[in-house]
């Protein structure tokens, strides 16, 4: 049995961006268990990523960071 972590928008607004200590804490933990988030195109799109990008992530999100690290996965 595999077990897959979906978060919402609302996970993000409220730990703020890269530079917050709540993204910080978030990404340390999941990065520590050795999981990974996954976000829906809807998600995605509500952070301000484009689907119609070659390539996850786009440029333009404000979380391009964490989204490059693979601690996060937008799922199609």
């Amino acid at each position: 049995m595999r077990t897959v972590y979906i978060v919402d928008t609302g996970v993000f607004v409220r730990c703020g961006g890269p530079d917050k200590d709540k993204f910080q804490r978030l990404r340390r933990a999941v990065r520590g268990a050795e999981i990974a988030l996954h976000i829906p195109q809807r998600v995605y799109k509500e952070l301000g990523g484009d689907p119609t990008a070659d390539a996850y992530p786009s440029g333009n999100i404000p979380y391009p960071d964490g989204l490059e690290e693979d601690w996060i996965v937008v799922k199609l």
